[in-house]
């Protein structure tokens, strides 16, 4: 994920070596910095509080990066959405395919504005 939620309540990007919170359900996060993978927020337990959390590549990062931050990860119920439009539709990013089921079940869970 691209953003902790810090000691203020802020919205902070992963610094090596920080700890903040996960807005989605408030455990635990750490920064992961490495020199592979792009930074982000890694649950301190592991997993992801988000069922439909995949890993990210860069190509789903520097998509994200087009909107302006607050557009970013939005939080929709129990799920992150990838982006918010200004009117408030969702855009989820896929670079690999989605089973029927899974695309039925983010477009009932986010709505007709998706």
């Amino acid at each position: 994920m691209l953003y902790g939620i810090n000691d203020e309540g802020e919205t902070i990007e992963p610094t090596p070596g920080d700890i903040a919170r996960c807005p989605l359900c408030a455990g635990a996060v750490r920064a992961r910095c490495g020199q592979v993978n792009v930074w982000h927020w890694a649950h301190a337990q592991g997993g992801d509080c988000d069922s439909w959390a995949e890993p990210e590549t860069r190509w789903h990062r520097a998509y994200k990066l087009i909107v302006p931050r607050q557009q970013r990860e939005v939080r929709r119920g129990n799920h992150r959405a990838d982006m918010v439009n200004r009117h408030g539709a969702v855009l989820e990013l896929q670079h690999s395919s989605l089973s029927v089921d899974d695309i039925e079940a983010r477009e009932a869970h986010y709505g007709p504005k998706m």
